[in-house]
């Protein structure tokens, strides 16, 4: 977890405002290089215009989808386009293609425009942009081509980017244990109101790994602003890319990455949880934790 800041207070470490925020090295990256040339955009007359407004239309569906009702038509929503999938692999099972779809539109939540280039007739290359959730380094080389077929363009699903989830579920499947309690943290989160935690019971309701260097008193009313904080957003479910191991305190741990819409903003806020002591755990620190 050295790739982000987790909790940052502003002024003082035990102010009553705490702001909730990750951040992973790399930034925002250019388009790949063929796309300067002739290219086409898509009208913007259909592109969302209050942000807000498409975060909340895309969290309810997945929040719905994640709760096990109807999903996965085939049609993938990431930012202002309806794109139905092309696999490349076309082995893969049902199950293994409606998660992916699923997970195509979670991490692609932020993303709020889009740009296609023309190639050839039937080969484009799409750009996604906006947003302030990194996707993992494998879209951008795998999750870029658009395909003609049968009239309609389709986005191309490479069986380097399905070969990834196949193995991300297979780990997943492999610590079920584990995930299974990361989704009983989001649902017990889901339950609380950030005025019901007080420092007696914060460490109930979310265990919390405290990186600053404070007193034992400001731990605890630290600890109580945090998890109070935590407790006023809504979390989407994991995706499976960002259910891993990681290095953390100098050794392998299971750790997960959770998204959630920041409260009256059109802004994301992402924080880590690592799995420790057998149970999951917000990581609270500076830069560099």
């Amino acid at each position: 977890m050295k790739k982000m800041i987790i909790v940052i207070s502003a002024g003082v470490l035990v102010c009553t405002a705490i702001i909730l925020l990750l951040v992973r090295f790399g930034g925002d990256r250019s388009p790949p290089k063929e796309r300067n040339g002739n290219h086409q955009t898509e009208d913007d007359s259909d592109k969302f215009t209050d942000q807000t407004s498409s975060h909340s239309r895309f969290r309810e569906e997945i929040r719905r989808r994640d709760k096990g009702l109807p999903r996965a038509d085939g049609v993938a929503s990431i930012a202002d386009v309806d794109l139905p999938l092309f696999f490349e692999d076309d082995s893969l099972t049902d199950s293994v293609r409606n998660e992916i779809e699923l997970d195509l539109e979670r991490l692609n939540i932020a993303r709020d425009s889009h740009t296609i280039y023309l190639k050839e007739a039937s080969d484009s290359v799409i750009h996604f942009s906006g947003g302030d959730i990194e996707v993992p380094d494998l879209f951008y080389n795998e999750l870029n081509a658009v395909r003609k077929i049968d009239g309609t363009d389709q986005l191309l699903v490479s069986t380097a980017l399905s070969d990834a989830y196949v193995k991300a579920i297979e780990f997943r499947e492999q610590h079920r244990k584990e995930y299974d309690a990361l989704i009983a943290t989001i649902d017990r989160i889901d339950r609380t109101r950030p005025e019901d935690v007080t420092e007696d019971n914060a460490d109930e309701i979310l265990s919390t790994e405290i990186k600053f260097k404070v007193s034992n008193e400001q731990k605890a009313s630290q600890r109580r602003e945090a998890v109070s904080s935590i407790s006023s957003l809504n979390f989407l479910h994991p995706s499976v890319l960002e259910f891993r191991l990681e290095e953390f305190d100098g050794q392998q741990n299971l750790v997960a990455y959770l998204h959630a819409p920041a409260p009256g903003a059109d802004t994301y806020v992402t924080i880590g949880f690592v799995w420790r002591d057998e149970r999951w755990s917000a990581v609270l620190g500076p830069p560099g934790t």
